[in-house]
């Protein structure tokens, strides 16, 4: 479970969630998910996989996890890593030509404001897509 934990805490810090703001939205309480997190408690099912959809996370991987008994908290921290960047590089991949052009006008207003800015929007996505 602490495997599990690590990798819902990863997911949810990166998606700039709080424990608060997760346990609202999912019917329970901050300390329950930092318990979850942590993984003190083996909650029921249902609560596993509302945290789990709110974080946007992978099932079979969180699965995987909650089945190895052997995994660790590093083990799920480096897992919700690569999905989230695998999970990110898809979502670019599926933009259509239309949300392109919006992007790459969004792009250009930056470069208006700020060169620096830009720089650094294009060093980001040159890391999501490994160029």
């Amino acid at each position: 479970m602490v495997a599990a934990g690590a990798y819902l805490r990863t997911l949810r810090e990166a998606r700039g969630l709080t424990r608060d703001e997760v346990a609202y939205q999912i019917g329970t309480n901050g300390v329950q998910v930092m318990r979850i997190e942590k993984g003190e408690v083996d909650t029921r099912g249902s609560l596993l996989m509302a945290l789990a959809r709110r974080v946007q996370a992978n099932v079979d991987q969180l699965s995987r996890l909650l089945l190895d008994d052997k995994a660790t908290a590093e083990d799920g921290q480096q897992l919700a890593t690569r999905w989230l960047s695998s999970h990110e590089i898809a979502e670019i991949d599926a933009m259509d030509a239309g949300e392109l052009d919006e992007f790459i006008a969004l792009l250009d207003e930056i470069r208006q404001q700020d060169d620096a800015a830009l720089a650094t929007v294009r060093r980001m996505l040159r890391g999501l897509v490994g160029r």
